[in-house]
């Protein structure tokens, strides 16, 4: 068997077969960051015991041994063992599943930084920017963590979803167009201004990136489409005749669905 010595010190391990010098010809290992166990089973020849056929070594009795060998991780991928039947001079370092246990708790005492070892004692999460929130944080030793969201706007453009305006619209003489709101996460607080004939402002401030659908509306039997243009921050809404449209007209617009989106 051929004995290695071993030595542990903070974020060091040194290895050196038998014989040789600890300090000058020894391997030494400064990243390991978890360590495994592996155990195999080899059947190992007991000896010549007198009065057998010594020209048929099938003959010659066996035993089944068990070896134990830590198996080292290292920070670039690699790994390296260590075979404990072969270790000389670490106490406690046996070859078996004891003595992997003081190998392990050794090397990861020796390497507090490195991964795999030691226990997690709690768990935290945070909802950061992104508009979820988590309560039960820090977990300590057993509970729960719950998410939900604390800003819906903000979680919805944190997964790249639009922000919406969804409204019902009426105009009616040389009034103010005026909203009945179905759904609003944008933000945003318009008024409706009458600028003149079939033309209406709905002042934001809207930001780069609105986008619309645009709308049929029908009242009192005259068909009539309405546009909408970004103008700056506001959005200048156009009633048209839609069988004329060059042609403004008030009193076009009943309950007509208008739905804006701003895109992250």
């Amino acid at each position: 068997m051929s004995l290695v010595n071993v030595i542990l010190a903070s974020n060091r391990l040194q290895i050196a077969n038998e014989g040789d010098d600890i300090l000058l010809d020894s391997v030494t290992y400064t990243n390991i960051v978890s360590v495994n166990p592996l155990v195999s089973t080899k059947k190992d020849e007991v000896g010549f015991v007198p009065g057998m056929d010594s020209a048929n070594p099938y003959e010659l009795p066996t035993t089944e041994n068990i070896y134990w060998r830590v198996e080292l991780h290292l920070a670039d991928g690699r790994k390296e063992y260590i075979f404990l039947e072969d270790v000389d001079n670490q106490a406690g370092w046996t070859n078996d599943a004891d003595g992997y246990a003081a190998a392990e708790e050794d090397i990861y005492a020796a390497f507090p930084t490195g991964g795999g070892g030691g226990g997690v004692t709690s768990v935290g999460a945070s909802g950061g920017t992104t508009g979820y929130t988590f309560s039960g944080s820090p977990v300590t030793g057993s509970g729960t963590l719950t998410l939900a969201v604390s800003n819906a706007a903000t979680a919805q453009q944190a997964i790249g979803l639009p922000l919406s305006y969804v409204a019902l619209i009426s105009q009616s003489g040389t009034s103010a167009p005026t909203a009945t709101v179905i759904s609003n996460n944008t933000g945003v607080t318009p008024s409706f201004i009458y600028e003149g004939v079939g033309s209406y402002t709905m002042s934001g401030p809207w930001p780069t990136g609105t986008v619309f659908h645009q709308a049929v509306p029908t009242a009192n039997g005259d068909y009539g489409l309405l546009t909408l243009a970004l103008v700056g921050t506001d959005i200048l809404m156009t009633s048209v005749f839609l069988d004329a449209p060059n042609t403004q007209s008030d009193d076009l617009l009943t309950d007509v669905l208008v739905e804006i989106h701003i895109y992250p």
